[in-house]
């Protein structure tokens, strides 16, 4: 749905289509892609999209194109986004880079991804484009519809059906967890292998957990930055009386004590037997 012919933005070099004519044939293929799908499944009333690239790099064209394809496709649409608390969105995401075999270390992956938390800037383009179709929400475990984000979500978009039992939700791994995760992915590079394709699975049953804090400096950088958008967000957000939905002081200051985390001599010994352990086992 980006526009093909404009200059690469993060969501072009994050899918990795380095020039005009890959990001063309990207867009030819999703399109037909999504038409033969809708095709396929027959008349139905409401069909969910959920995709966390259209927010995280939402520019005026994007949102602009976006809208269009919707509106050549269904009589109407809705626009619902979930905003999380900017630290915990990050150690979050944290989590997720990690188990996909990123290597940065925490202060380093929040650095490069600040940009994703101007929630303000980032919710601006759909609000030029779809105003009417647009409802933003605080996403507190607390407060969602039986704590669910998939249950929350269908109801406010008036649906009528029940999520699926027992689906698996992307726990965060522990402190410990992504730092062991982490030095098997930088063993990994340093020999030019794979990571075996089992350890994500063994290390989201076995180290999920609290993340690693950020740290202070950057925590009190992110209340700043969030300081300077929250009279916008205020005017945005749907339920701004829920608890604790961008409270700058939780955000600078966290009450919570940091997990304990295991010394470097540790999780370096922790992550080369368990890659040899792993590599062991007998292919399934």
């Amino acid at each position: 749905m980006a526009d093909p012919y404009a200059p690469s933005n993060g969501l072009a070099i994050e899918a990795r289509l380095d020039d005009v004519l890959q990001r063309a044939a990207f867009r030819d293929r999703f399109i037909t892609a999504f038409d033969r799908e809708l095709t396929a499944v027959g008349a139905v009333d409401t069909a969910v999209i959920s995709d966390e690239a259209l927010f995280s790099y939402a520019d005026n064209t994007l949102a602009s194109n976006a809208a269009a394809f919707l509106r050549e496709r269904f009589d109407e649409f809705a626009v619902l986004v979930y905003l999380r608390r900017p630290d915990e969105f990050l150690t979050s995401l944290y989590s997720t880079h990690i188990k996909g075999g990123g290597t940065y270390e925490l202060p380093e992956f929040v650095d490069r991804n600040t940009y994703r938390v101007r929630y303000a800037a980032a919710l601006m383009p759909w609000i030029d484009q779809a105003p009417d179709a647009l409802e933003v929400v605080a996403f507190d475990r607390r407060s969602l519809r039986d704590g669910d984000i998939l249950s929350d979500a269908l109801a406010r978009l008036g649906i009528e059906a029940v999520a699926e039992q027992g689906w698996v939700r992307n726990e965060s791994l522990s402190a410990t967890g992504c730092e062991v995760l982490r030095k098997i992915n930088l063993l990994c590079k340093k020999r030019g292998r794979a990571r075996p394709g089992r350890l994500r699975a063994i290390m989201s049953r076995n180290f999920a957990g609290r993340p690693p804090s950020i740290p202070m400096r950057q925590r009190q950088a992110l209340a700043e930055q969030l300081n300077s958008d929250h009279s916008q967000l205020m005017r945005i957000v749907s339920d701004v009386e829920r608890p604790n939905f961008y409270t700058l002081e939780d955000v600078a200051h966290s009450t919570q004590d940091p997990p304990a985390e295991l010394d470097s001599d540790t999780t370096d010994a922790m992550a080369r037997s368990l890659l040899e352990a792993v590599t062991r086992l007998p292919k399934q």
